[in-house]
């Protein structure tokens, strides 16, 4: 018997012949349920805590890398902004991709507006601190970050990619920036983000 953990990559391997599909078994991710939900009424409170800025807040956490689309976010922020709903983002992680989005966010008038976090070993208190957690991922896994977000109870908004879809009861799923920057703007005019 062998085990594979979860990943878009097996229906090539099956497909391909390259190993019997019979013998092999899926392992989902998972993540604790923490104690303390998040709440929208405590936000601001964690904002203060953690020297961000009290405004609308979006939220990714995981490495900086283009499969992680955060142009897209950047895109979908900066559009949202000249439509009235200038809100803040919070990026959780590094990798490659740092110095072109920070690139990015200053040639969009953005650099104040967006916050590179680097590394932590507890993302929660910055999922505490958005009103919104994003996953504009090209393609992904079954992403542990989402599922951190939502066994948090942080609306989530994500892209619509094959993995992502496994967790269409907390998830609202979305195929462009365009979607994302009116995801945002419903969570501005407090509309529910959920199915």
């Amino acid at each position: 018997r062998h085990t594979r953990l979860q990943g878009d990559w097996s229906s090539d391997v099956c497909s391909s012949d390259l190993y019997p599909c019979e013998r092999l078994y899926e392992i989902p991710n998972g993540v604790d349920v923490p104690e303390e939900p998040w709440a929208r009424a405590s936000t601001a409170a964690h904002r203060r805590r953690l020297g961000l800025p009290d405004r609308p807040s979006v939220c990714y956490t995981g490495r900086l890398h283009p499969a992680k689309g955060l142009d897209v976010l950047l895109h979908a922020c900066a559009a949202a902004a000249k439509q009235g709903c200038d809100w803040q983002v919070i990026l959780v992680g590094d990798g490659p991709e740092r110095a072109s989005l920070e690139a990015l966010a200053h040639a969009q008038g953005r650099g104040r507006s967006v916050h590179f976090i680097g590394a932590v070993d507890d993302v929660a208190p910055y999922l505490r601190a958005a009103d919104l957690f994003v996953l504009p991922s090209r393609f992904e896994g079954l992403s542990l970050s989402l599922l951190e977000a939502a066994a948090l109870g942080a609306p989530c908004v994500a892209s619509d990619i094959a993995a992502n879809r496994q967790d269409r009861k907390s998830t609202r799923l979305n195929s462009s920036h365009l979607v994302i920057s009116y995801a945002v703007f419903c969570l501005k005019k407090k509309k529910s983000l959920r199915h």
